[in-house]
């Protein structure tokens, strides 16, 4: 099938699943939400006392009144810091500044207020001990601040570097379990690979402004999930305008080689260039945000003890546009366009010939799109779509060096050398179209306890093809220079 027509019935499918089911269905999370109790000198609960909330994180305020057991909630709330103000009649008013809240938590907070005792008002600036009370897995967070001190690699390793930081996870498995057991999120919206399980649409590391990675214990959203769960929240701007540019190098005149054969290079990357920029703000004031961000990446290569007249010049490029809305304070709306582009070839080397070096290269374009309706205090509907594509190209022989496809590969046991063409290629076309409708209600004291259903539908539609084969049909293994047995297979898929 091809991507087009993977496309179109992919919109098709979605539009009659969602007139059928909209209202009911399965979803990750994007946001946090905030709670906690207020009470008075002697413990006794404080109804009617009004809670606000602001942050650089939120569009406007948010206000809440406690019910008659003290509580409070704030649902949809962007991971940021946040500024807690407590008042009521007849009370000294109460500050928390510096309330972390997270994606996929909820930060918990608890308030005494005194009595007001003078005629003018008092506001008392409250330490913050914040706890999430509903998070008992095995959990880590990251967040924009330490994805920009932690050395992490600035290529498409980025993210992934990050999160074997996390206890028991290495290389995609985590406590034992393989990548397809895992669940990737961008926006709440599954990004994992079709076919591997890894995390295909690797957003760059600038445009993250938290990540949440749960390993033991998610919420039975992710049932079906026996490895890790990761939540990725990308940048959404804020109502001051801003911008960043930053560009790390490493210039071939910082680079030395001591290595005593002439005409050959033993330090492989010789020269690497990352220019990036951000510029984020308000299109209108506590309305409309967007967050743009661009990259461009370079980097020549040459392999081990390889000749530096066939260099690998490897190119990246990469693009981000997020813009996030809200009508009233209900409704949350969120687009982001996203493409990457990678040229990725292997640099010759004392074991690899100019004409056996291959070439990759690949793109990933993609769109997702976020609604959230606060229906009620506790109640919220969310809906959810997005799809990526990633077709890529690899094995093919680099330009100008008389590689070729219709040339069989030959490699030399006793010299270890690969030769004449590359020893594969390979053609992917992989694809994912994902909605995802969820409502959920949070009961307040039901059944002895604080309870949070959720109920929904996802529909997800993934395509993987490969291509596979040999480079003239064939594979030679030679000895002393001379063929000594040649294996033949055609391209499959």
């Amino acid at each position: 099938m091809s991507l087009k027509n993977f496309m179109k019935k992919s919109v098709i499918v979605f539009s009659v699943f969602f007139l059928l089911m909209a209202g009911l269905s399965y979803s990750q999370v994007s946001t946090g939400k905030l709670g906690g109790t207020v009470g008075d000198a002697e413990g006794l609960p404080l109804p009617g006392v009004t809670v606000e909330v602001s942050s650089d994180s939120l569009m406007g305020t948010r206000t809440d009144v406690t019910s008659d057991k003290g509580s409070f909630r704030f649902m949809l709330l962007n991971p940021g810091q946040y500024l807690v103000t407590f008042r009521l009649a007849g009370f000294n008013s109460v500050e928390m500044s510096n309330v972390r809240v997270s994606v996929g938590g909820t930060a918990h907070v608890d308030v005494t207020m005194e009595i007001a005792t003078l005629e003018e008002e008092v506001v008392v600036i409250a330490d913050t001990p914040v706890i999430d009370v509903e998070q008992s897995g095995l959990t880590s967070t990251f967040r924009s601040e330490d994805l920009e001190t932690l050395p992490l690699p600035r290529t498409r390793y980025g993210i992934s570097s990050s999160l074997q930081m996390h206890a028991g996870f290495s290389d995609y498995n985590a406590f034992g379990s393989d990548s397809t057991q895992n669940s990737f999120n961008i926006d709440g919206l599954g990004a994992s690979s079709p076919e591997g399980g890894s995390l295909r649409m690797t957003p760059d590391v600038d445009v993250v402004e938290e990540i949440e990675m749960i390993t033991i214990g998610a919420p039975a959203e992710y049932g079906q999930m026996a490895g890790a769960v990761v939540n990725i929240v990308k940048k959404y701007g804020g109502n001051k305008f801003g911008g960043s540019a930053a560009i790390y190098l490493k210039p071939d005149f910082l680079v030395s080689d001591n290595n005593p054969l002439a005409g050959s290079q033993s330090m492989e990357s010789v020269r690497w260039y990352d220019f990036s920029t951000q510029i984020s703000g308000a299109i209108a004031q506590d309305k409309v945000w967007f967050f743009l961000y661009g990259n461009q990446y370079t980097e020549r290569v040459i392999g081990w003890r390889g000749n530096p007249e066939f260099p690998s010049d490897r190119f990246k490029m990469a693009f981000e546009l997020k813009v996030t809305g809200q009508i009233g304070t209900a409704h949350k709306i969120s687009g982001n366009l996203m493409y990457i582009y990678y040229d990725y070839p292997v640099a010759p080397s004392a074991f690899i010939t100019p004409q056996a070096a291959d070439n990759s290269y690949f793109s990933k374009p993609g769109y997702f799109f976020n609604w959230d309706w606060q229906v009620s205090r506790n109640a919220l509907f969310s809906s959810k779509m997005g799809m990526w594509l990633n077709p890529e190209r690899g094995g093919e022989p680099r330009p100008g060096v008389g590689g070729s496809l219709f040339i069989a590969p030959h490699y030399d046991e006793e010299t270890g050398i690969l030769s004449q063409a590359p020893d594969r290629f390979n053609w992917w076309q992989n694809a994912k179209f994902t909605f995802n409708n969820t409502l959920s209600y949070f009961a307040e004291d039901f059944l002895g306890g604080d309870h949070d259903f959720k109920v929904g539908v996802q529909f997800t539609r993934g395509v993987s093809h490969v291509a596979k084969g040999w480079p003239g049909n064939a594979y030679y293994y030679d000895r002393n220079n001379q063929p000594d047995r040649m294996y033949s297979k055609y391209p499959h898929h």
